[in-house]
């Protein structure tokens, strides 16, 4: 992967790129994001969405993923993110997810944590 992006790198320094090479770039890049062995990509993309539909994300603020700032629920988290992988990056499937739980119709769009909705999930079964 990173011989790949040496080329691109020195292509880059040799003047002008095509839009061929702006493409191959991009896929390299969004290949390296996307292996299944990188949790980061699909953690971040799931709380991101969690975030827009609940009002706030499992890890809050959204954009701060540091260890000293962890998951409010790292089990609901890591299950998101696992299953969002193993769709092949399926966001629809990821909405319908989180809309199914059955809670989502009752609390329509108020502001929900990650506990409410693990307890939610149990208090249903």
């Amino acid at each position: 992967m990173l011989g790949e992006l040496d080329l691109l790198a020195a292509e880059v320094g040799q003047g002008e790129v095509s839009d061929a090479t702006i493409r191959d770039r991009r896929a390299v890049i969004a290949d390296w994001l996307t292996q299944p062995d990188n949790p980061i990509f699909a953690r971040v993309a799931v709380n991101r969405i969690w975030a827009e539909v609940m009002g706030q994300g499992i890890v809050d603020p959204v954009d701060d993923f540091p260890l000293a700032n962890p998951p409010s629920n790292a089990r609901l988290l890591d299950a998101l993110a696992n299953d969002f992988v193993e769709s092949g990056y399926d966001i629809r499937r990821l909405e319908k997810t989180i809309l199914r739980a059955p809670f989502a119709g009752v609390l329509g769009m108020r502001r929900v944590s990650p506990g409410d909705y693990v307890a939610a999930v149990v208090m249903a079964r």
